[in-house]
């Protein structure tokens, strides 16, 4: 069955069961209520990745409802997750050791551990993502713990599928040597998002304010990097503008303000691709975003957006954590 029909029957079935009139053109699924924090990573077809810091697990949450987790051995919480074709990767974290201690732990996609490496990172903010073949890219701060330290800089490495460093890398600092951000007012992104895998090379989103610039680093299995300058549009007064990545592109999503309610009273959310590759624009996209409890995507799927919102009135044994999709137009 084509991909494109199997996504439209799957957003058929969760809007017939779960939108509310108040979120019209908005489908929700329930997010257990031991889920705490944002989405760690995404999967293909709307999947989700959340932390569950008090089992020690990472838990997936599928468009049907179903849910999977992937349990760390030991008292390890899960910093990053990376699923691909053939698993899910877990890089966790070993709590109070004086030195940081990571171990990646390697999933089947039913939540069975098959193995697991330690390996040797000394990274803040990590981000992770494997290609199809097993090669796993690492990114993050190093070993700066805020934008103030002088070498608050993006490095990583690169491991094979035994989880052995086949090399290091770093990536450059914006043109005015400041910090990399995303977001309104300068906050700092939800790393974890902003790394995608493609054929043989996975890619990062790097973003500065001042002045406007926007960047994919292309790091290849080998560890070879490059680097693309994407063309800053004049989008005129916006509310909020943001970045996502998804499968072959980066995603610029923004909020035109004097546009926001020019459909049904809904919030609607710009989504502006670019090529991973070649860094130009290849299309533009829209969403309703849900006028009573309207959401930020996290997740970006080309034909639909993934993000957290919650319900404010709910039954007593009812979460109130959903994660709600929009299709794209």
């Amino acid at each position: 069955m084509p991909s494109r029909l199997l996504s439209s029957i799957l957003f058929a079935g969760i809007f017939a069961i779960s939108v509310s009139s108040a979120q019209e053109g908005t489908a929700e699924v329930p997010v257990p209520r031991n889920v705490y924090g944002q989405i760690m990573a995404c999967g293909t077809g709307g999947q989700a990745y959340f932390p569950l810091g008090s089992e020690h697990s990472a838990l997936r949450v599928s468009l049907d409802g179903s849910t999977v987790k992937f349990r760390l051995p030991g008292k390890v919480y899960p910093n990053a997750v990376a699923p691909y074709a053939d698993g899910v990767n877990v890089l966790g974290r070993w709590p109070g050791s004086p030195e940081p201690k990571f171990v990646i732990y390697h999933f089947d996609n039913l939540g069975n551990l098959l193995t697991q490496h330690p390996v040797p990172i000394n990274l803040t903010e990590t981000m992770m993502a494997t290609t199809s073949s097993g090669t796993t890219i690492l990114v993050g701060h190093h070993p700066a713990m805020s934008p103030q330290d002088e070498d608050w800089k993006y490095r990583g490495l690169v491991l094979d599928a035994e989880d052995r460093v086949v090399s290091r890398f770093e990536l450059p600092s914006p043109p005015a040597g400041e910090t990399w951000t995303f977001g309104p007012l300068g906050r700092l992104p939800n790393d974890r998002l902003l790394i995608t895998a493609g054929d043989g090379a996975a890619y990062v989103l790097l973003h500065a304010n001042e002045p406007p610039t926007t960047i994919i680093a292309t790091i290849s299995e080998s560890g070879k990097l490059s680097v693309k300058t994407l063309p800053e549009p004049v989008l005129g007064e916006t509310k909020y503008t943001g970045w996502l990545v998804g499968p072959g592109v980066a995603v610029e999503m923004y909020d035109l303000a004097g546009a926001r309610m020019r459909v049904g009273g809904r919030p609607v959310y710009h989504f502006d691709e670019y090529d991973l590759k070649s860094g130009k624009r290849i299309a533009s996209k829209t969403a309703p975003m849900g006028s009573a409890a309207p959401f930020s995507a996290a997740c970006y799927y080309g034909d639909s957006v993934t993000g957290l919102g919650a319900r404010m009135q709910v039954m007593p044994d009812e979460p109130y954590l959903r994660l709600r999709i929009a299709k794209l137009q």
